[in-house]
């Protein structure tokens, strides 16, 4: 057996249950790690577009000594939550149009516990375990 093999439908997942009209609805979507380079494109290239969008309106409005207000949407720099929408967009679109209906803080949460979920487990190198066990 090879060292490692590549499966895909062997990536873990982020489970996300939604509760509605008592029913409920379920998604596995892959952890941030796994998801597809395809995906990560699209959400970086959306990230250059808005705030390139974003920028360009600013400088207008800064040339015309305009007040630039945190929230108008026209000025307001793309966030996570603008990320959550569009990787969601791609890997679950069922998904992404239940989150979009969510407020924010429920969101939020979803990209804090997603992300935190996703986060990759550190391990000690050997060195670093052999200089932590040394006591002064």
């Amino acid at each position: 057996m090879a060292g490692f093999v590549y499966n895909p439908a062997e990536f873990k997942k982020f489970k996300v249950d939604i509760i509605e009209n008592g029913k409920t609805i379920s998604y596995a979507i892959p952890l941030t790690s796994y998801i597809p380079p395809e995906v990560t494109d699209y959400a970086d290239s959306m990230i250059v577009e808005r705030t390139n969008e974003v920028q360009k309106v600013r400088d207008e409005r800064n040339e015309n000594r305009q007040p630039i207000v945190g929230a108008d949407p026209e000025t307001a720099y793309p966030s996570n939550l603008d990320v959550l929408a569009w990787m969601l967009e791609m890997i679950e679109p069922d998904l992404a149009k239940h989150v979009a209906k969510w407020p924010y803080g429920a969101r939020n949460e979803f990209w804090t516990k997603w992300q935190e979920e996703s986060k990759l487990p550190v391990e000690k190198s050997e060195a670093s375990s052999d200089s932590s066990d040394v006591t002064e």
